[in-house]
């Protein structure tokens, strides 16, 4: 439960640091690049998690899937109401 936990709080923190710069930039974020970081995310998660079930380690799957997918979501929500 704790390496979740710490992958979890890497992801949350990588997004909060670009958030924060992001903030600060002096010119427009552009959301087809939000959207390329967004999809190349999906695209190792879904990576990970397709792996892991391939090669019998479902237990490593959920936790792929539930450590990687909701950081997805959330920024597929936050780009379509931005």
């Amino acid at each position: 439960m704790q390496n979740f936990w710490g992958w979890w709080l890497t992801v949350f923190t990588t997004f909060a640091l670009y958030l924060l710069a992001a903030s600060r930039a002096s010119r427009p974020r552009e959301a087809r690049f939000d959207r390329l970081a967004l999809v190349s995310y999906l695209v190792t998660a879904l990576g990970i998690v397709l792996l892991s079930l391939v090669t019998g380690a479902g237990e490593l799957a959920l936790i792929g899937f539930f450590a990687m997918i909701p950081w997805v979501i959330s920024g597929w929500l936050r780009g379509r109401l931005e």
